[in-house]
């Protein structure tokens, strides 16, 4: 598994909450998405009130949920070559950029995920700040 890059690291230590909240809320939404019958997904389905402040911070998500082996992307494979798909992003203020589409690598994983991470960010019922809630266990999901 390749490590992350500075970058990356750099998000998860400066704006952890925010990256965890898009994280999360991808990996609901994604789920959400299968149940219907629709296993694949992109960036856009979290809402911007869930996107955080950084243009980085999907980017990053998506590369910890794959190194976690939670999501894959999606594609074609021809003639022993994986060819990613990318569409254009719906978002208005994203200009209609390509971005990658990605499936669920395991609904297992994801729901492991969401179990650990869900209330991480919620205050705990007696008022507290959100570092108060947060669970003993790691974040990552074992491979």
């Amino acid at each position: 598994m390749p490590a992350p890059s500075t970058a990356i690291a750099q998000e998860v230590i400066w704006k952890y909450s925010q990256v965890i909240t898009f994280a999360v809320s991808l990996v609901q939404r994604a789920l959400d998405r299968l149940a219907v019958g629709n296993a694949e997904f992109t960036t856009d389905i979290v809402p911007d009130a869930e996107r955080g402040d950084g243009p980085g911070i999907p980017g990053s998500v998506i590369n910890l949920l794959q190194y976690a082996h939670v999501i894959a992307p999606a594609g074609i494979t021809q003639g022993g070559v994986f060819y990613p798909m990318r569409i254009k992003s719906t978002r208005p203020g994203a200009q209609a950029r390509h971005i990658g589409v990605y499936r669920l690598a395991s609904r297992e994983l994801a729901e492991a995920f969401l179990r650990r991470n869900t209330n991480i960010n919620q205050p705990s019922g007696g008022g507290g700040n959100a570092t108060e809630s947060r669970s003993a266990e790691p974040t990552a999901v074992p491979a």
